[in-house]
């Protein structure tokens, strides 16, 4: 009898996950290398290294356009795992929806009445502010101009926290949201949301007044497919509204791979002014503004883990540096507004250029 080696027994869970990184290629199945999405190269530099899950991967950015992004980064299978059950927008925060009470809040209110088009908005719940002032700040607001009957779509919307608010501006809305568990919550709440990728819905064509992607474009794994969708669903002269973290901010060169609106490996794209003005209008919009949101918490989830004091402090300083880093041109956050041509024979028209 011809003696045999004893074959090796596969390692354990615990062996592999203490492997060094280069010898862990069943862990890599996980994760996908991508090219840019906005010009299509593969040529990129390193900004940011990360460990996730014992896999390194890189925040790059285009050598050829400078559009920024993960890669290597998760499969859309394995997406699930890393999202679970308890991020943010798949759940409501009811005290979202309970009347504005802060400065910010009703100035929001208060731009929303004078320059967008919403009547419906009590004059008590607005601030006195000079008229130049509102004004200025319609490109910061990141709200759709009111369409009377107009149809809204918001993409990426969870649990449709902001469809229940232009429900009650007079929108008709509709969400549509990869997570059945956000749906099914938003269904609760008596908001319509189909689940699966915007390209993947059969919706007809020229059915919606508005779309909006607030801080969803970036988790997408295709940005420029999600928005030539959009041009294809949007009525003439529709309106597209996008939000996304300014890679370019002040809170991101300060905090650097550190910053709270990173979010790896979740966020597949990291955009600035040139290249969200560069994916929308390669989609065919005509691009009206790209200003600075001076919302969001970005920094504010600092004070998480702080003592009390401390917390208290940093959650006072997150407001007004949001808002006076946006009024300076380098705001936490993009808020592009965008229109389908009426007629699209017509070229795109670049804000840039005018």
């Amino acid at each position: 009898m011809i003696p045999t080696r004893a074959q090796p027994a596969s390692p354990t869970a615990e062996q592999l996950w203490a492997a060094p990184m280069t010898s862990r290629p069943q862990i890599t199945k996980q994760f996908e290398s991508v090219s840019c999405d906005i010009c299509g190269s593969s040529a990129n530099e390193k900004v940011y290294d990360y460990e996730v899950r014992g896999v390194l991967i890189s925040i790059c950015r285009c050598l050829l356009c400078s559009c920024v992004y993960l890669n290597p980064r998760p499969r859309q299978s394995m997406l699930g795992e890393f999202y679970g059950n308890a991020y943010y927008s798949f759940s409501f925060d009811d005290s979202k929806l309970a009347p504005p009470v802060g400065f910010k809040d009703r100035l929001r209110l208060t731009v929303l009445r004078r320059h967008l088009g919403y009547d419906v908005i009590d004059p008590s719940l607005t601030v006195n502010a000079p008229w130049f002032v509102t004004a200025a700040l319609r490109t910061s607001v990141a709200v759709p101009t009111f369409k009377s009957g107009g149809y809204l779509l918001d993409v990426g919307c969870g649990a449709g926290e902001k469809l229940m608010e232009f429900r009650s501006l007079g929108w008709k809305v509709r969400g549509i949201e990869l997570s059945l568990a956000a749906a099914q919550a938003g269904a609760q709440r008596g908001i319509d949301i189909d689940v699966g990728p915007l390209d993947r819905v059969p919706y007809p064509e020229n059915q919606f007044s508005a779309m909006t992607f607030y801080h969803s474009l970036e988790h997408l794994p295709s940005p420029t497919t999600a928005l030539r969708a959009a041009y294809r669903l949007l009525e003439p002269g529709g309106q597209l509204l996008v939000v996304v973290p300014n890679f370019n901010s002040l809170e991101r060169k300060i905090f650097g791979k550190n910053w709270g609106w990173m979010q790896v490996p979740i966020h597949f794209y990291h955009f600035t002014r040139p290249v969200l003005a560069r994916a929308v209008l390669s989609a065919g919009f005509s691009l009206h503004s790209l200003g600075y949101s001076f919302s969001g918490q970005s920094i504010g989830g600092l004070a998480e883990g702080l003592l009390r004091p401390a917390s208290i402090a940093v959650r006072r300083v997150a407001g007004p540096f949001g808002m006076l880093c946006a009024l300076l041109g380098t705001g936490k956050a993009l808020v592009a507004k965008a229109r389908k041509p009426v007629d699209p024979r017509l070229p795109s028209r670049d804000i840039r250029e005018s």
